[in-house]
């Protein structure tokens, strides 16, 4: 039942984004990392377009989660996959 929920709210709040975006990423972490830092470079550099990226693992850490979002829509896709992401 949960989990029909998560859906519903991704159907009605993130898919009209994704729909809007002129670019799509599908990356695994925000984390610190090199290529983290690489990615982030990469949607630095197009950040004059529509950008959502979206996360399909669960971070290490924050790291570079502010700067994801600051150059792009972001999307988790952690939280509504996997339930250990409600036992931290």
């Amino acid at each position: 039942m949960f989990g029909y929920f998560l859906f519903l709210c991704f159907k009605t709040k993130k898919i009209p984004k994704i729909v809007n975006s002129d670019i799509i990423f599908f990356l695994p972490y925000y984390h610190l990392g090199g290529a983290e830092q690489v990615h982030l470079d990469i949607i630095k550099a197009i950040s004059n377009k529509k950008v959502t990226v979206i996360f399909t693992h669960l971070s290490a850490t924050n790291h570079f989660k502010e700067q994801f979002s600051s150059h792009a829509h972001i999307i988790e896709l952690n939280s509504i996959i996997n339930k250990k992401v409600f036992s931290q």
